[in-house]
């Protein structure tokens, strides 16, 4: 530890470090793609925005358990 201080406040977080997950359930990798896509298609103008965003919401909701 003397050689690499900086470490030892990485090591004390280990003792309150919790599971994190995106998204409960099975299909969190797909809920996330679905709402990153509908960011991009939003962020390139080329689509209505709030249109595109309600459809990744309707989808993704449908995905929760």
């Amino acid at each position: 530890m003397k050689s690499h201080p900086l470490v030892q406040p990485n090591l004390e977080q280990l003792k309150v470090l919790e599971p994190w997950e995106a998204m409960p359930g099975a299909n969190y990798r797909q809920i996330v793609k679905t709402m990153m896509d509908a960011v991009e298609l939003s962020i390139t103008g080329k689509v209505d925005v709030a249109a595109t965003l309600k459809a990744a919401q309707d989808t993704t909701t449908a995905m929760l358990p």
